[in-house]
Parts: structure tokens; C-alpha cells; sequence
């Protein structure tokens, strides 16, 4: 055999790469499954800078009142006891052991390597954790990550996620691009609204079957729901917030309830003011009850409705053949599938090898700076969120 050979790996990835890239091969059908089952996106989280900056101010003034409120318990056990006297030495320790901030991590003790290290920054752009840092708890495939033991303003939840999709945007600030468009305002919303309020499609005045059904629809929002569950276990929240949504999603008929009573249309009607102003009707709180001791219930419904109704919007688009065309094949080399995801700028352009000899490179071109806008590379994600099985 020759030293230049092809490897059998090297042979498998090219026919993985001729199976998936050849544009003769891939519908539109193809494409927009791979969106809604997950394949071509990539997950980090990403707590917004504006809500850390003003949790982590109200952590500090919580943090002088209790020292305030320490020295004072010390100079009166001092003043009625002595300074040396057991009662003081007690009230010191116990109070010391409230003002101290809690920031350590708690670990999965039985794993003896370093892989379940967890991995948060604290940047210009907020609060960044990385999913790629958690571990297999239980041996099933799907790596979660136990309570982080720190202060409020470093929790992160499940909608601070960051979808990132292969060789565009990340998907809701996509979303915002697509409802805010020429051709959003004048034919793709008033298509979708007609749709929802007739079951017709209009076309040039006359009325046709719609160009999405209602079984279209509940076929989007199963596969949306599965995306949900893995971003769910992959949130590094604590394990009875997890299984809290996890139980939400499984037991409610949330989406069922925005088909059937127009919830879906009236926000999708209202885009693109509903995406910034979302109204707490569309959670429909007070009429389809959240699981017992659900936290932030809103946020999290609201959260779970731009996901739903985003792929809605993508699957019209796509039927429409109107929506943007983007690249799937890593921007140097050429050959692969986009296959990772820089954390930072949140550019999904490169495979997994140029990607990582980008970010680990020593030389001027590379240097952990994205060759797309140039902007510093904070961290990788490979995380795929393909369908839960």
C-alpha cells in the first residue's frame, strides 16, 4: 500500500461527504428535516449581558447588607460577651459561613479523568457556558452536567441557549432577519395568516389547498419539542429544574393549544413586534396550567413558542423556495461538512479539523480568531442537537 493511500476512515468520509453534499441528491425536503430534527445545529449557552451585569449588582448589594449586618452582630457579642467568648467565636463562624459567596462547582465524584471540568467565562457579551465541558452522568448517551453551586447571576436556564446553525445565523437572531424583511411584510406573513385563519391558500385571489397543513404543523412541533428536551439536558441547571421542563414538555399540550386556539397565529401575525414584546396570553399560563412549581413558567413558554413558531416560518419559506441559500461546506477547506461551531461571534462555518487547528493555532492567520470577521474565538462547541431518540 502507499505511504499517501487513503486511510478506510478517510475513504468512509468521503463517501459521507459525496452522500450529503452533492446538490443533485439533496431536496428541499431534506433540508428543512435536517433543520427540524436537529443535525445542523450546534449548542452553547449564553446568559445576555444586560440580565448578568443587573443580577450581579443586586448579589453585591445583598452581599454589603450582610456584612453590615455581620460586623454589628460582632461589636454586640463583643460588647455583652467579650471578643474571645464562645458565643462570639460562634456567632462569627456561623455568619461567616453566610456572606462568603458560594462559587465552587460541584463535581461527579466517581469520574476519575478531567472531562467533566466545566468550563464558564465571564465575557463582554455576558455569562458563557459550554455544553462540550459536561459528562455522561449515567451512561445513555446524553451528557448533563450537575447543579452549579454559584450565585443567581450564573445560573443558566434553558432559553439561554444559543442555537447555532450551519453556515447562517444563529436561529432566533435568524428569525429576526426573516420577519423583518421586504418580503416578510408583504407576502409571507399574509400567506401564513391566511393559512391559519382559513385553511386555504390564496393565490392570485382564488383560494387553493394550504402549502402547510395542520399535520404539517404537529409534525413541527413533535421534532421542535425533541430539540427542546436536548437543549433541556444539556442546560447546566440544577437536576430538579431539569426534570421540572422535562416533565412540561412531556405532559402539556402547549403546542396543541396554540394550533388549536390561534395562539400560533396571533404571534406569528404580530411578528416582527410580538418577537421583542412578547405578550404573557401567548403562554397561555391562566388557561393551560404549567407543571406544579414550574420556574419562570412565561419565560420558558414564550421561549418554547419563538422555537416552534420559527421553524414554522423556515418550513413556509422553504415550500415558497424563498428562503436564503447558505453553504454547508467548511469555507477552507472546501471538502467537509460544517461540523462546529465558534463560541463568541457564533460563526458556524468550518469542519471540525480546520476549526480546530484555527483556535489552537499558534500562527498570525489563526490565533483563536474567526476568519470571517476576525473577532476573538471564546470557545468551540461540537454539540449536535440531533433528534432525541
Amino acid at each position: 500500500m502507499s505511504l499517501f493511500a487513503p486511510s478506510p476512515r478517510e475513504k468512509n468520509r468521503k463517501k459521507h461527504n459525496d452522500k450529503h453534499f452533492n446538490n443533485k441528491q439533496i431536496s428541499d425536503g431534506v433540508l428543512y428535516e435536517e433543520d427540524e430534527r436537529g443535525s445542523n445545529y450546534f449548542l452553547s449557552f449564553l446568559k445576555p449581558r444586560g440580565i448578568y451585569v443587573k443580577e450581579r449588582r443586586i448579589e453585591k448589594l445583598y452581599g454589603f447588607i450582610r456584612t453590615g449586618i455581620t460586623l454589628s452582630s460582632l461589636v454586640w457579642s463583643a460588647n455583652n460577651y467579650g471578643f474571645f467568648s464562645i458565643v462570639t467565636i460562634i456567632i462569627f463562624v456561623v455568619l461567616l459561613a453566610l456572606i462568603l459567596p458560594n462559587e465552587h462547582v460541584k463535581h461527579n465524584n466517581n469520574d476519575n479523568n478531567n472531562s467533566n471540568r466545566i468550563t464558564i467565562n465571564d465575557t463582554d457579551n455576558g455569562y458563557i457556558y459550554n455544553p462540550a465541558d459536561s459528562y455522561d452522568d449515567n451512561g445513555d448517551g446524553d451528557k448533563v452536567s450537575n447543579h452549579l453551586l454559584l450565585p443567581k447571576s450564573k445560573h443558566i436556564l434553558p432559553w439561554h441557549s444559543v442555537i447555532h446553525q450551519i453556515g447562517r445565523q444563529t436561529l432566533l437572531n435568524e428569525f429576526k432577519v426573516l420577519c423583518s424583511g421586504t418580503s416578510w411584510q408583504n407576502e409571507v406573513r399574509n400567506g401564513l395568516v391566511e393559512i391559519f385563519k382559513t385553511g386555504k391558500t390564496k393565490i392570485n385571489g382564488e383560494y387553493h389547498e394550504p402549502l402547510l397543513t395542520r399535520s404539517d404543523m404537529d409534525c413541527i412541533g413533535k421534532r421542535c419539542k425533541g430539540i427542546i428536551r436536548r437543549i433541556i439536558r444539556q442546560s447546566p441547571c440544577s437536576e430538579r429544574l431539569r426534570q421540572q421542563y422535562l416533565n412540561e414538555m412531556e405532559t402539556s399540550k402547549y403546542f396543541t393549544w396554540l394550533l388549536d386556539n390561534g395562539g400560533l397565529g396571533s404571534y406569528i401575525e404580530l411578528l416582527p413586534y410580538s418577537l421583542e414584546n412578547p405578550d404573557d396570553v401567548f403562554a397561555g399560563v391562566n388557561i393551560l396550567k404549567p407543571e406544579p412549581y414550574l420556574h419562570k413558567p412565561i419565560t420558558f413558554r414564550i421561549w418554547t413558542l419563538k422555537i416552534f413558531a420559527c421553524h414554522v416560518i423556515k418550513r413556509y419559506l422553504k415550500i415558497l423556495k424563498k428562503y436564503p441559500i447558505y453553504d454547508s461546506l467548511c469555507v477552507i477547506c472546501k471538502e467537509k461538512k460544517v461540523s462546529m461551531s465558534f463560541i463568541g461571534c457564533n460563526h458556524t462555518i468550518l469542519c471540525g479539523q480546520c476549526g480546530r487547528e484555527v483556535y489552537y493555532s499558534e500562527e498570525k492567520w489563526g490565533n483563536q480568531k474567526c476568519p470571517l470577521c476576525r473577532r476573538g474565538i471564546l470557545g468551540l462547541t461540537d454539540e449536535s442537537l440531533e433528534r432525541v431518540r
